[in-house]
């Protein structure tokens, strides 16, 4: 499950800022019998071990990862938190919004505000789907 939390500020020059507090987590589970590849077997500890160095945070993000044998699975839960900035420009037509960050791609989503004045921006990301839901302040 992936949570998000923070502000949007989108100023009349049209340029934003986003501030976001970002967390994340899953718990895979893995037959140990899919730990040996070849001649080569690792345990479920051991693969904690991996999942945690390939997973390491970056520019404030961290990640935890624990993984434990149940039975006849490694299960690995596993944690990430972090912080995200942006600022940019943005412009709207119709009922999508373009956002373009400092250095980045630009990226489009579209956008409807109900009768009691909540903003409800809908995209799609690698097939995931987001409703975020904002008010005016």
């Amino acid at each position: 499950m992936v949570t998000a939390s923070g502000t949007s500020t989108f100023n009349s020059d049209k340029t934003y800022k986003a501030d976001l507090t970002e967390s994340a987590s899953e718990t895979i589970v893995i037959p140990t019998s899919c730990l040996t590849m070849g001649s080569t077997t690792v345990t479920c500890a051991e693969l904690g071990q991996y999942l945690a160095g390939a997973l390491m945070g970056d520019g404030g993000t961290s990640t935890t990862t624990n993984c434990a044998t149940s039975g006849s699975n490694c299960n690995c839960a596993i944690a990430a938190n972090g912080t995200a900035h942006s600022t940019g420009t943005y412009s709207v037509s119709g009922n999508s919004v373009t956002t373009t960050p400092t250095g980045g791609m630009a990226g489009t989503s579209d956008y409807c505000v109900t009768s009691s004045g909540e903003l409800h921006v809908l995209g799609s990301t690698s097939g995931v789907s987001t409703d975020v839901v904002a008010t005016k302040q």
